[in-house]
């Protein structure tokens, strides 16, 4: 369902554009920036000569009118047995096949990314990253339009859009409608992200771009923790309570929208409602439920030599010892 597979497709999505090609020095597709006005330099003194404290709002370094706002706590994303369950499962999902221990070794040194998109005045989309960690370098290297945040923290862009970032982040002043949330899901999210309609048709979300609900989507906001239990929250803000309750019929509806896998019950403490004209899921999913349906979908064991096979009894598939005549 939006929270567990389609949380997943979101998660994994971004890997490719994390990861190094390789070690030799090629680098991932770079996201379409506007040149740089003036070139950019690590050189540079960072803006602020002191690490920043972990509840600054590096959050306001995105775009204004950001369509699309990403964030992740990688070691907690990476190192978390919730993922390596989900892996074994969707793993076949990854763009890039892109290897869960592979994305640990190349993402070494980086806590955390931010991801904020935006469509230009010319109509392309353009990007803005925020990289903290011992070794943000990892995920900018090659790129020569960004600077230091502070000594542990880089940002790439466009030039001007970077100097507009530092001072959004060091000098905050007030806080929009759409911060406050943002605000709130960093607070306890490893994972978290909000979606405009003009980024929608990014968003693996069923009827979002089709059907009867379609168009009827107006921002998306999806959170998650990714420990032992992986909690996941999604708000899908629309424009009427009627709309609201349109689009939660269809994704109820979805198949996708199951909270059971066969015997295994995925979702616990699910709730879907709708407050005002926004539609709320939540629920949570624990490793131990993970497990069992990693054992479902596993191929089955070949029967033992000298044994025959009955599948569809009552008591379950039975082997039976064939003497030798």
């Amino acid at each position: 369902m939006p929270l567990r597979k389609h949380a997943f497709a979101l998660m994994m999505a971004v890997l490719p554009l994390l990861a190094q090609a390789d070690r030799s020095g090629s680098q991932p597709a770079q996201s379409p920036v506007v040149k740089a006005v003036v070139p950019a330099s690590t050189a540079i003194p960072p803006a602020s000569s002191e690490v920043l404290p972990a509840d600054a709002p590096l959050w306001r370094f995105a775009y204004p009118n950001s369509g699309m706002l990403f964030s992740v706590r990688l070691p907690a994303l990476l190192d978390s047995p919730v993922l390596s369950e989900l892996w074994k499962l969707f793993g076949g999902m990854v763009p890039g096949n892109v290897g869960l221990e592979r994305a640990r070794r190349e993402l070494a040194g980086v806590d955390l990314m931010m991801l904020s998109l935006r469509v230009g005045a010319n109509g392309r989309r353009e990007a803005m990253m925020l990289v903290r960690g011992d070794r943000p370098q990892t995920l900018v290297r090659g790129q020569t339009h960004m600077r230091y945040l502070d000594p542990k923290t880089i940002l790439v862009g466009e030039w001007n859009a970077i100097h507009a970032a530092i001072q959004r982040v060091i000098t905050p002043g007030a806080v929009t409608a759409r911060e406050e949330r943002v605000k709130g899901l960093s607070s306890w999210s490893d994972l978290w992200l909000t979606v405009d309609h003009s980024f929608m048709n990014m968003v693996p979300v069923p009827g979002m771009t089709a059907g009867p609900a379609a168009g009827m989507y107006r921002q998306l906001s999806m959170a998650m923790t990714t420990g032992d239990i992986m909690t996941t929250e999604v708000c899908i803000d629309t424009p009427s309570v009627a709309a609201a309750n349109k689009v939660l019929a269809e994704l109820l509806k979805n198949p996708t929208t199951r909270t059971a896998v066969g015997d295994v019950t995925v979702m616990t403490d699910f709730k879907q409602e709708v407050v005002g004209t926004s539609v709320r899921l939540s629920g949570k999913t624990d490793v131990k439920t993970l497990s069992e349906l990693v054992k479902q979908k596993a191929p089955p064991q070949p029967p033992k030599r000298n044994t025959v096979v009955i599948q569809g009894m009552e008591g379950g598939t039975k082997e039976i010892p064939v003497r030798n005549q």
